[in-house]
């Protein structure tokens, strides 16, 4: 119902999406997650203490608001640690008649069928969370590197047609390859693959393939004419002079299964001619990125990031968003964009300073399963708290290691870097980072200074106490 698109409305709709997220029942809802003896009072607080719901929202109109949203709604989502160079686009939202975002907008809203399969809040919703994920990602990325990003958003939220939104608006604009990670059961793989073969195939000025895997690794099928694909196959066409009619776009989507043998198949068949490649603007959508998409092996302290040994379907994911061979050998060719985007609306627990959890898992999760969850799956701010905190370790860390790094100097003249890892009992590369920042800030003086020879002295009296930071 449009009555409920406006601004005003927001708050109520974040509140909503929590509740939901939080394992509250539509019913529950409703009724404002309180019991009926309590409705009244509840009302009152979210209008006046919490200036949740508007003054001019009554009961029946929040049951309405909630009914409306309800099944399918798209609560607002937020990228977060985006890396690309800070530049964003300033592409508009297509209007085109023929594009495969209005297309896609005009089915939902059930322009064509007269059946609305989402509201016009939840739709706008989507057009604004995909314009903005479309500003913030590159069509050429070789110079820059890859652009990575994490999109937040809510349980039962419409994720999916989130991401549908972002593909047919990314389309628009000449990404031409679409790739989608799709968790580990090829049943639910299958599932997505016909949501966006459903959703996207009847966009006016662009043909759609949507590829899928054979047997034969160096070809991809289309699912509806069941033309064979290689690589040199494709039609890599551009948009031309702001305008879709008269003229077939040729966009390209493949649903890929979270296993190493698929992707390292289709690494294989991105990579199998370089000059090919090379025309390829890249979108890898990884939906539910808490789901085998993180490395949950443990890390040594002695390796560097590049040198650590990660799971297959990790390793395998950051050799095709850095251009890599299915070997991990560097591509002749890079991309000329690679955009990655992962999804969760999976929210998983920490343990505070006291060992309480303060959010849920779900039951029987073991506990070695809550760590291997923890990882790109957190909420925004829970994330931002402990980033904060490790933040404040790290800094007391150093400050004390640095002391007592004075310490030892004064105590016996000179230290190498072998004494720092012995006293210290940390890793070579922590050994070598401590002994660069005392020296650069004129705590510690270099006496030998080659290699695995080198010696320092103290550069200060002894009984100073230093405050030095990561």
């Amino acid at each position: 119902m449009s009555g409920f698109a406006s601004e005003e409305y927001n708050s109520c709709k974040t509140w909503i999406a929590a509740q939901i997220q939080a394992g509250a029942t539509w019913e529950q809802v409703k009724n404002l997650c309180v019991s009926p003896e309590f409705i009244d009072r509840e009302l009152e607080r979210l209008k006046y203490d919490e200036l949740i719901i508007p003054l001019k929202m009554d009961l029946n109109m929040w049951r309405d608001l909630v009914k409306d949203i309800e099944g399918s709604y798209s609560p607002i989502v937020e990228m977060y640690g985006i890396s690309a160079d800070g530049n964003s686009n300033t592409l508009p939202i297509p209007t085109d008649s023929g594009s495969a975002w209005v297309r896609y907008k005009n089915s939902l809203l059930g322009k064509y069928t007269r059946k609305p399969k989402m509201s016009e809040a939840a739709v706008a919703s989507i057009e604004k969370n995909s314009h903005w994920i479309l500003n913030h990602i590159k069509r050429d990325t070789r110079a820059a590197g890859p652009v990575k990003g994490l999109v937040m958003g809510s349980v039962q939220s419409g994720k999916t047609a989130n991401m549908i939104g972002l593909v047919s608006m990314a389309a628009h604009y000449d990404w031409n390859f679409i790739i989608v990670l799709s968790g580990t059961i090829d049943n639910l793989r299958k599932q997505t693959r016909d949501r966006f073969f459903d959703d996207l195939t009847q966009s006016g000025g662009v043909s759609w393939h949507i590829l899928d895997r054979t047997s034969n690794p160096d070809y991809m099928v289309d699912i509806k004419t069941k033309e064979r694909y290689l690589l040199e196959d494709l039609h890599l066409n551009t948009y031309q002079d702001g305008k879709t009619s008269g003229m077939w776009m040729h966009r390209y989507v493949t649903v890929c299964l979270k296993n190493s043998t698929r992707l390292r198949n289709l690494i294989k068949w991105l990579q199998a001619k370089p000059q090919r490649a090379a025309k390829l603007r890249i979108l890898v959508i990884d939906d539910e990125a808490d789901q085998a998409s993180v490395n949950t092996r443990k890390m040594k302290e002695d390796l560097d990031e590049e040198e650590q040994e990660r799971t297959a379907v990790n390793q395998l994911i950051i050799d095709l968003i850095n251009g890599k061979d299915h070997e991990g050998a560097p591509s002749k060719a890079p991309f000329q964009a690679m955009n990655y985007i992962s999804y969760t609306a999976t929210p998983y627990a920490f343990l505070d300073e006291n060992g309480h959890e303060t959010f849920s898992f779900p039951e029987n999760t073991t506990r070695t399963q809550k760590y291997k969850q923890f990882g790109n799956s957190v909420t925004i701010p829970v994330i931002e708290e402990m980033a904060l905190f490790m933040l404040s370790c790290f800094k007391k860390m150093t400050k004390a290691q640095a002391n007592l790094l004075l310490e030892l100097a004064w105590s016996q003249d000179t230290i190498t870097r072998r004494d720092v890892i012995e006293s210290l009992r940390v890793s070579n590369n922590r050994a070598n980072y401590l002994l660069r920042k005392m020296k650069n800030a004129g705590f510690l003086i270099p006496i030998v200074t080659k290699g695995r020879g080198a010696k320092y002295k103290a550069g200060v009296t002894r009984g100073t106490k230093i405050n030095i930071e990561e």
